[in-house]
């Protein structure tokens, strides 16, 4: 069993574009203080994976937890992450957001997260603005694949990440404390995101490809089952971004919904985009 971790860093990259005054103030608020706080300044946008790597590679922390620069955490974040970690001697834990955006937060409710602290064999921790590492864990993943976060991946290299830790049997638990998410959805740029979000599914799908596929390194039906999705699982996806989704009742308003349904068809044509020229497997400016 791993010794419980004494020392905690919050490690957020940012590109400089916004005002981190709520963010450091709620970091100095938590009831289990952090050991050190750094800041990655990625003025170049290099990319968040980038980004964490400079961030890890400058802590001497044994715990590393991941903030992104629009999360405002609640005063018990760390103390819930670190508890979760000893108590379960995990590797990782994790949790989700409080959208502030009306859309985002019914966008995210769509996926009705575990309100109670449970081991994660699903998938659900993940996300890199609300996580921690061991660091053990991280090291023993960098001397394997020679990287932390895989920096050809400018979107879903959190997910990458965390698949990799599960691929490898380690305990991930996933914590019901939430941080506030205070990004504000504009439509366009929502559309172009989710082009990108395709094609980190993509990266993920080729990597799942490239292994025995024994963890799914995602929730949703490219990740059903063992194996290649089946012929029915293909069309259920064709139908879904090229006709669908049909959920309009999970929106309050029409618009809303328009939204989403024409982000899930750029999210759709990422992803075919990224499958033809597969730039996750290229390395990254700066890498």
């Amino acid at each position: 069993m791993s010794r419980p971790v004494r020392t905690i860093a919050v490690i957020v990259p940012t590109t400089g574009t916004r005002d981190l005054t709520d963010l450091r103030e709620a970091i100095g608020r938590q009831t289990r203080p952090a050991t050190e706080v750094i800041v990655v300044d990625d003025q170049a946008r290099r990319g968040s994976a980038w980004a964490r790597n400079r961030g890890i590679e400058q802590s001497s922390a044994e715990l590393l937890a991941f903030l992104d620069d629009d999360c405002i955490p609640p005063p018990d974040w760390l103390a819930s992450l670190a508890a979760a970690i000893d108590d379960y001697d995990a590797a990782v834990v994790g949790g989700t957001y409080d959208e502030m955006d009306q859309f985002l937060r019914e966008r995210r409710n769509r996926q009705i997260y575990p309100d109670i602290l449970l081991i994660d064999r699903e998938g659900w921790v993940g996300a890199g603005g609300n996580i921690a590492y061991r660091r053990e864990v991280l090291e023993r993943l960098r001397a394997a694949d020679g990287h932390y976060f895989n920096e050809g991946f400018r979107t879903s290299q959190d997910k990458e990440l965390a698949w990799r830790v599960r691929m490898r049997g380690e305990r991930m638990v996933f914590v019901p404390v939430r941080v506030r998410h205070t990004k504000r959805c504009s439509g366009w740029a929502y559309v172009i995101e989710q082009f990108g979000r395709g094609i980190g599914i993509a990266g993920l799908y080729c990597a799942a490809r490239g292994s025995s596929r024994s963890v799914a390194p995602d929730r949703g039906l490219l990740w059903a089952g063992p194996g290649e999705p089946t012929v029915l699982a293909w069309l259920r996806i064709v139908v879904l971004k090229a006709i669908g989704p049909f959920d309009h009742r999970s929106f309050h308003t029409r618009s809303r919904f328009l939204l989403f349904w024409v982000g899930e068809k750029s999210q759709g044509l990422g992803f075919l985009w990224g499958l033809v020229w597969r730039p996750f497997a290229r390395p990254s400016e700066g890498s």
